[in-house]
């Protein structure tokens, strides 16, 4: 055979070993594939059996802890109810002990704050004792008798999660010149914390950050003002100073309703002054018999004008009450 031939075949032969190489490695890259598949597969299914099993066993031990904490618990039965009776609290507890004798008389003693507060129960072991404002609640039921007490907590409320309510605002139209200002109030899970037919008065509080906003993009100043107030963002304290800032009456909208109702006001009074400063606008209510609602967590909204320019948000937060 001529050196052509010979070449020729070589060139065959190393083609075909080149292919079977290529089919040979795509073979074993679909092998290795399945295999981390399946073991991808194997992993999930694990971590979901000991998902199941972690879950089952807090569920377990959660049931035991509550199987023994009634065991060990001096009442049968017990529960509490909350609402708000002018400026106060009114708790009704009520409470079935397990064991009381005819010597044995059942008590419920309420710590509102620095204020205790202390009634005998009746017959059916129910009670209504209207507490001062406090920020937390801690009824205890006693069960008395002479030199010997045994008493047993029904566990402490957060009373501000009980009665806020959620708000929001809208501007009557962001996207124009107008300063129409509406605020939103929905009730909370135990409702509206105060009836509407029985407020007293509605204000916006606008407070001036002492921030000049600059339209330009540039770097905000910070303007020397007497009317400006130090804003802290730290989550969880109040941002809210009532001492400082300019009170606007808000008035009812009309189209309110059991579910959720609105306060206006006109802030055009802002749009001519024209100085560029950051504004932020929170919300107080009063009801006639005193008791007192604002936002004091975050703002509702914020805005700023420059005469050419303006700036307006939306916002919302929570109307909480105030406490002594």
């Amino acid at each position: 055979m001529s050196k052509e031939k010979w070449k020729s075949m070589g060139i065959i032969l190393l083609i075909f070993i080149l292919t079977v190489n290529v089919v040979l490695l795509m073979k074993v890259t679909k092998e290795l594939g399945d295999v981390r598949s399946k073991l991808s597969g194997m992993e999930n299914n694990l971590q979901s059996r000991m998902d199941t099993i972690s879950y089952e066993m807090r569920s377990r031990l959660e049931a035991l802890e509550e199987s023994q904490k009634k065991e060990q618990s001096l009442l049968s039965d017990s529960s509490l109810d909350y609402k708000l009776q002018g400026d106060k609290i009114l708790v009704t507890i009520k409470a079935v002990p397990k064991e009381i004798s005819e010597t044995e008389t059942l008590y419920a003693r309420i710590y509102a704050g620095d204020q205790v507060y202390e009634e005998e129960m009746d017959r059916d072991g129910r009670v209504q004792i209207p507490v001062e404002m406090a920020e937390t609640i801690r009824p205890v039921i006693l069960i008395k008798s002479e030199g010997k007490t045994r008493q047993e907590t029904l566990g402490e409320q957060y009373t501000g999660n009980m009665f806020e309510a959620q708000v929001y605002s809208t501007w009557e139209d962001a996207n124009k010149e107008k300063w129409g200002y509406t605020i939103w109030i929905s009730p909370g899970d135990y409702g509206l914390p105060f009836d509407p037919d029985q407020v007293e008065k509605a204000e916006f509080v606008v407070q001036n950050t002492g921030n000049k906003q600059n339209f330009d993009g540039q770097s905000a100043e910070t303007a020397a003002s007497s009317a400006a107030v130090e804003v802290d963002e730290s989550e969880g304290e109040s941002l809210f100073t009532e001492e400082a800032g300019d009170r606007i009456e808000a008035v009812k909208m009309k189209v309110s309703s059991k579910d959720q109702i609105g306060y206006y006001a006109d802030l055009s009074q802002y749009a001519d002054r024209n100085d560029s400063m950051q504004y932020l606008v929170y919300f107080c209510l009063t009801a006639r018999d005193g008791l007192r609602f604002y936002t004091p967590y975050e703002s509702v909204s914020d805005f700023c004008t420059d005469g050419t320019h303006s700036s307006k948000s939306c916002g919302s937060g929570r109307l909480v009450p105030v406490f002594p």
